[in-house]
């Protein structure tokens, strides 16, 4: 059903029925949107239901750029084309969203690099290499106990293992915004801001504009406006705040085996973003250049 439909088929439509369509609609909004569901599983992989708040803040920010698409459309008394607007606009979400999904990538092969470290240390001998030159050693009838122990300080072990030693001091982790929030995407006021930003940015492009805002500001009747484009909205933030829970429950349960389910599962995610942002952008590029 195209936007011309839509309105055509509201005029006549009584209240209730004006916002079931409008509930419809945000979850058809939602769920055919890829660049909705991409940007979504970037910022809950790996972690719990508690991410329905990230999804429902993405929601927020969505419904925000249809408030200010739709007051900028009536300020002009209806004379923005908001098909073409979206299209430029698209190109900016295209823009954010490869780079949400390098960030995202970044991350977690910086992670899986310190967690090879942690295990593996740069110059260290492995344990099963170390067992087999203690066992050489041993015998070895011309080698002395001393030059064992040796190797033993050597590699700081004793009787029972490694010896705990401290660890390094972590460097300042970078900030940004004036050191309000830290440059790291698993940071929480991080996400919260990276959710609600984009979100905005989407509200701003794409179908959005057109399914939620032609039908609200053509309709000439301030109560049945109101009343679709918050049905609208609030489907759109429950669908995504849904879809983020779900997202983050099942690959946070799968991360949780080991360290390094959790860095495999965020650079598919990752990479699942740029994916599907590459082939976006590549269709926006096209469309506009028929």
């Amino acid at each position: 059903m195209g936007a011309t439909d839509t309105v055509t088929a509201l005029e006549g439509a009584s209240l209730p029925g004006i916002i079931a369509t409008g509930l419809l609609l945000g979850l058809v909004h939602v769920l055919t949107g890829p660049d909705h569901l991409s940007a979504l599983i970037v910022l809950s992989a790996g972690s719990s239901w508690r991410s329905c708040q990230l999804g429902m803040r993405w929601g927020c920010g969505h419904s925000t750029g249809l408030i200010v698409v739709t007051v900028c459309f009536l300020a002009l008394n209806q004379r923005l084309d908001v098909d073409t607007f979206g299209s430029y606009c698209d190109f900016m979400v295209g823009f954010l969203m490869m780079g949400l999904g390098l960030w995202s990538l970044r991350y977690y092969l910086l992670l899986r690099r310190k967690l090879q470290l942690k295990h593996h240390p740069a110059g260290e001998t492995t344990p099963l290499q170390l067992e087999a030159e203690l066992q050489r050693l041993k015998e070895d009838a011309s080698d002395s106990d001393t030059e064992v122990q040796k190797i033993l300080h050597a590699h700081q072990l004793d009787h029972h293992g490694l010896r705990s030693s401290t660890d390094p001091k972590q460097p300042t982790k970078k900030t940004c915004c004036f050191g309000l929030i830290k440059a790291d995407i698993k940071n929480p006021r991080t996400q919260k801001l990276t959710a609600f930003a984009y979100g905005t940015a989407h509200g701003l492009a794409g179908t959005g504009g057109i399914l939620g805002v032609l039908p609200a500001v053509i309709l000439n009747d301030w109560a049945k406006s109101s009343a679709y484009l918050g049905a609208f909205c609030v489907s759109s933030i429950l669908t995504m705040g849904g879809f983020a829970a779900l997202y983050g429950e099942v690959t946070g349960r799968m991360s949780r085996f080991s360290d390094s389910s959790l860095v495999r599962v965020g650079i598919f995610s990752s990479c699942v973003s740029l994916c599907v942002e590459v082939k976006w952008f590549v269709y926006c590029t096209d469309e506009n250049y028929r």
